[in-house]
């Protein structure tokens, strides 16, 4: 229940991404937020990142910093200490420590976004660290590849300058090792970095030889086996080895490697330079925070959390985010930073001003007067500015010059209101990212939002080409003075939320939106809840994932605000984000449902497998199958004498290349299971890759102590099952040990199969709401790994197995994530279409279905009343092919028009 005297201001510790994301959902929200970071700028470990799979890390990142800094609900507090954490959920007072000043603040909740710290390799002396130059971390790699790094992007070698013509990755540095430090977890990301710096390298150049040394490659998530394979096909090499030591070659800096192979063969390799791919810790700073107030940390030192309650940790009303719950990805840190709102708001009251603001009344329009404002980002050439100023002043039209630093949306608003001036021209050097702030400004001073333009000064050379900075300011001020107001049209939020599929994650999804006051329509095409959770027994870590769901099932059915629509499927769906309308069949019948937000989580089921006698002998199960048995009688298998597991059925393989991220730790936490209950059961798990990434290496080294049987193998050499004919019901498996060298027979009393889980609905779903599958069938992001929750149509949220396969901790948290980003929209009482749009002046239409035809989104349509083709302002992408197509010249959009492309060659020359 919401607490109406709670604080509403909650506070973030950390400034990487998850801190980050967790400020900028949290003010969306409509909390106060104060952000703390202990160092003197935001970001975290990704400024140092010269791409995050497979993208830019400053162009992705940047625009969030500039946003939190910009945002009127976010205090930034940098080069700022958290000392001590008081009180209890809904009032804490922490004490900080900025400089020498300590002082007090208030919050009704804290999340604990601090971050990750790199380990320091130079403990590994075989390696050379420290003492070898050509021997980097990964970290510095990165800064020798980023293209504002200190080489420019140019691939150098430390030593001599030298572009390296072989290039060699360790893996496992600081990571899966208790003896030299204390790590016993896989990093989880390593493998990734390592083949993303890999293929980086030959990007720059195809003839330089790459080899990463692993002992697993662990490319478990949404589309890294595709990257994986793909990094193989350019030629990248995998040696499975791991290497004990780095020499120096005498006379010259190269450096040598020698390894054992598979088959323990002896090799000696040179290459120009090693990477070492360091291992991941939790901050410092925040375990000594963390232990100081209380909260709990697992044995490797992370926070801990519980196993359904991804983000909360032992202390109510603190939560944890990103590297310090465990090594995570970027893409999970923004889904655990998100679903800490989620649970926030369950709780805590957002300022009762938070939602459905209004635009103040826009100005009459009256003649061009623009202000043209730009704001230089440190190391930009400081003669800039007084060029600008001198230049842009004797341009027609402009009424003012202006340097915008500080309070760039305070100072802005200001300066066009003082200046009477109603457009703005920006430059700066990278006006993307001010994009949002200058419709705010420009709506704040009461002008239209739309009546600006950009210059981006990053694109310009001054030293090489001077001319290029006046034309095109010159360019950018023409085109403010053609402009015209774009309309501005607010729409009023249908408080309700669609969530599609009644597993683990709709269902959550649904209980957490119906917690803040708004009413769900939860539809399942089944006939009873649940998806593919009705099939899980436990978590990897073992809790009892049957008596969660029943939980979970229980509050579904009792909230009142959940309708539960069984038997049903989607049929359509128009509308726009805040407005959308869904038809739904039910036995038969079709039901409208308006609502302002949609959440996919339709799930994922397991492939029928169609080799090792599946469905022709009764000992051989799906693990699905496998599982659910396990539900109806615990005790069904623990008089067998032995099991069989193998992993990889159905995926890793052409006809289905993606890695179903969980099968390994579930066979692992059932091999466990089953030799706790009978320690003299031989269990064997024959697999390719074991991908317990994380802390879920925690239990594969458990299983490996308690006498489970590891054996790999390949696609070249897959397990061959045969029934044993006069021994009951037993099976033979036999598999080729590569370590061995030769075929192992095993006798067993039954085999499950670790079989791919695929979608199930995704095509007809991705059709009805415009949304994207990538290659595999999931539902794609918008865009990739920023936006992990996000559909490609706004307004349109994901979740659970239909977006990649993944365990119900994790599904648990993509929900949380999904909801608080759905409350974003449902707690407006508007949303706001984007004003540049297309319009059709229906006197000039000839309806001759042009636009129909070419639009991508499919949004024209003909409306026969009047005669015309119509484009609703809500869907319409703004993309502009329809402008251009149209015949008739009968569809107009703001910002683009005839008369500006007639403009442009006269203004370029002058």
């Amino acid at each position: 229940m919401i607490q109406n005297e709670a604080q509403s201001s909650v506070m973030v510790i950390g400034g990487g991404i998850a801190g980050i994301q967790a400020a900028l959902s949290l003010s969306s929200a409509g909390y106060d937020v104060q952000l703390v970071e202990r160092a003197a700028h935001l970001g975290g470990m990704m400024p140092a990142l010269h791409r995050i799979y497979p993208l830019c890390a400053c162009c992705k990142l940047d625009p969030r910093i500039a946003a939190c800094e910009q945002d009127p609900n976010i205090s930034v507090l940098l080069d700022t200490q958290v000392l001590d954490i008081a009180g209890t959920r809904g009032d804490f007072k922490i004490s900080v420590r900025s400089g020498p000043d300590e002082k007090d603040l208030r919050a009704g909740a804290v999340i604990l976004a601090a971050g990750l710290e790199t380990f320091e390799p130079s403990a590994y002396d075989t390696y050379s660290y420290g003492r070898l130059p050509n021997v980097v971390t990964s970290v510095e790699y990165e800064q020798i590849q980023k293209p504002l790094g200190p080489e420019r992007g140019v691939l150098k070698r430390p030593s001599d300058g030298k572009v390296p013509e072989k290039v060699a990755w360790l893996q496992c540095v600081g990571s899966r090792e208790i003896n030299r430090c204390d790590a016993p977890y896989c990093s989880s990301v390593c493998c990734m970095h390592a083949l993303k710096e890999a293929v980086n390298t030959k990007e720059f150049d195809e003839k330089i030889e790459t080899c990463i040394f692993f002992m697993d490659m662990r490319t478990h998530g949404k589309g890294f086996e595709d990257y994986l394979n793909n990094a193989v096909s350019r030629g990248v090499r995998l040696v499975r080895s791991r290497v004990h030591s780095v020499a120096p070659v005498p006379g010259s800096d190269d450096l040598s490697i020698s390894y054992a192979d598979e088959v323990g063969e002896l090799h000696t390799e040179v290459f120009d330079m090693v990477v070492l791919s360091v291992g991941l810790r939790p901050s410092a700073q925040a375990l000594q925070l963390a232990e100081k107030i209380g909260i709990e940390l697992k044995p490797d030192h992370y926070i801990r959390s519980e196993p359904f309650k991804p983000v909360s940790t032992s202390l109510p009303g603190i939560f944890v985010c990103g590297g310090v719950s465990g090594p995570h990805d970027i893409g999970q840190s923004i889904i655990q930073a998100t679903a800490c709102v989620s649970e926030i708001a369950s709780f805590l009251k957002p300022k009762a001003s938070s939602a459905g603001k209004n635009s103040p009344t826009l100005r009459e329009e009256a003649p061009p007067r623009i202000l043209v404002a730009y704001h230089l980002c440190s190391g930009m050439d400081a003669s800039l500015a007084q060029r600008i100023e001198e230049y842009a002043a004797k341009l027609p039209g402009v009424s003012e010059v202006f340097h915008a630093e500080g309070d760039v949306l305070k100072r802005l608003t200001e300066k066009l209101t003082d200046a009477d001036a109603n457009r703005l021209v920006f430059a700066s050097c990278t006006p993307i990212i001010h994009e949002k702030l200058l419709q705010k400004a420009l709506g704040r001073a009461g002008l239209n939002p739309y009546l600006y333009e950009t210059v981006d000064l990053r694109a310009i050379d001054i030293e090489k080409a001077p001319g290029q900075l006046k034309d095109r300011l010159r360019m950018g001020v023409a085109r403010a003075l053609l402009l015209s107001p774009a309309p501005v049209i607010e729409i009023p939020v249908v408080k309700r939320a669609l969530v599609v599929g009644g597993g683990v994650s709709g269902m959550e999804s649904a209980l957490a939106i119906a917690c803040q006051g708004y009413p769900v329509t939860l539809v399942e095409k089944q006939g009873e809840l649940g998806g593919h959770g009705r099939h899980v027994r436990c978590t990897w870590e073992g809790a009892d994932a049957q008596a969660y769901l029943k939980g979970l099932m229980k509050a579904i059915t009792e909230n009142e605000r959940i309708t539960v629509l069984t038997n049903s499927r989607i049929k359509a769906n128009k509308g726009f984000a805040g407005s959308f309308v869904t038809t739904v069949l039910q036995n038969g019948k079709e039901l409208d449902v308006a609502h302002g937000v949609t959440i996919l989580a339709p799930g994922g089921a397991p492939v029928t497998p169609r080799e090792y006698l599946y469905g022709q002998h009764k000992n051989v199960y799906s693990w699905q199958e496998l599982s659910s048995k396990m539900i109806e009688n615990p005790s069904r298998f623990e008089k067998a004498d032995s099991a069989v597991f193998i992993q990889c059925v159905g995926s890793r393989e052409p006809q289905m290349p993606h890695c179903s991220n969980l099968c390994c730790s579930f066979a692992v936490r059932t091999a466990l299971d089953l030799k706790t209950k009978n320690p003299n059961m031989d269990v064997y798990i024959l697999y390719r890759e074991m991908r317990t990434f994380g802390q879920r290496e925690d239990i594969y080294k458990e299983a490996r102590q308690k006498g489970v049987l590891f054996i790999r193998y390949d696609l070249d050499n897959k397990p061959v099952v045969q029934a044993l004919e006069g021994e009951g019901d037993r099976l033979q498996v036999t598999v080729f040990d590569p370590i061995l060298g030769r075929p192992v027979v095993l006798k067993t009393d039954f085999v499950s199969l670790q079989t791919a889980i695929a979608p199930v609905n995704n095509n007809e779903l991705a059709d009805i709401f415009k949304v994207n599958l990538d290659s595999n069938g999931f539902f794609g992001e918008s865009p990739q790994k920023l936006k992990p929750l996000d559909a490609s149509s706004e307004g349109v949220y994901l979740a659970g197995l239909a977006l990649y396969p993944k365990d119900t901790g994790e599904s648990i948290t993509q929900a949380k994530g999904a909801a608080a980003r759905a409350l974003e929209i449902l707690s407006r009482d508007t949303v706001t279409v984007e004003g540049l749009v297309a319009e059709v002046k229906p006197e000039k239409c000839a309806v001759c279905c042009t636009c129909v035809r070419t639009c991508p989104f499919h949004v024209p349509r003909i409306d026969h009343e009047r005669g015309a083709a119509y484009i609703d302002p809500g869907l319409c992408q703004g993309c502009g092919i329809c402008v251009a197509e149209c015949p008739a010249k009968a569809i107009v959009m703001p910002g683009c028009s005839d008369q500006m492309l007639s403009a442009a060659p006269s203004i370029l020359l002058g």
